[in-house]
């Protein structure tokens, strides 16, 4: 019988949905107990409102306390516009499409309960944060 108290080798990609959170408010999403992520992919989408005002779409990463591991950066975004916003292992920049992409540095391993969450600058009460896509790879692990 195979002994499961050690991570396997490989670990099987999956998809976090965030849930969307209210209107001008930030999402957040906790790594639970008993697992190490790694970060392959953040994907959301941000809606602005009519507040003329440029926001800065952002991802950071805690370390399960108030302390900043790492912060992805993010780009402009003007008012009146939906951008996807995608951070990934390769590229950047704005295209016609609307549609964004900014680099992982590295591979970015979370441990049990580090948290993944969006740091918006200038976000404004109506502009709204939806479509959020965690892509990981999983691995349970026993302390």
């Amino acid at each position: 019988m195979k002994d499961f108290s050690s991570p396997p080798e490989f670990a099987v990609p999956e998809i976090i949905a965030v849930a969307n959170p209210a209107a001008g408010a930030q999402w957040t999403q906790t790594v639970p107990n008993n697992t190490i992520w790694l970060i392959n992919n953040v994907e959301f989408q941000l809606l602005t409102d009519i507040t003329v005002i440029n926001r800065i779409g952002r991802v950071e990463i805690f370390d399960g306390t108030t302390n900043t591991r790492i912060a992805m950066a993010g780009f402009n975004q003007a008012a009146s516009l939906t951008i996807n916003h995608m951070y990934k292992l390769a590229g950047h920049g704005l295209n016609a499409t609307n549609q964004g992409s900014g680099d992982l540095a590295h591979r970015l391993y979370l441990r049990p309960t580090w948290i993944i969450r969006s740091n918006v600058a200038n976000l404004q009460a109506g502009d709204a944060l939806t479509a959020i896509s965690l892509y990981i790879q999983r691995w349970l692990i026993n302390f």
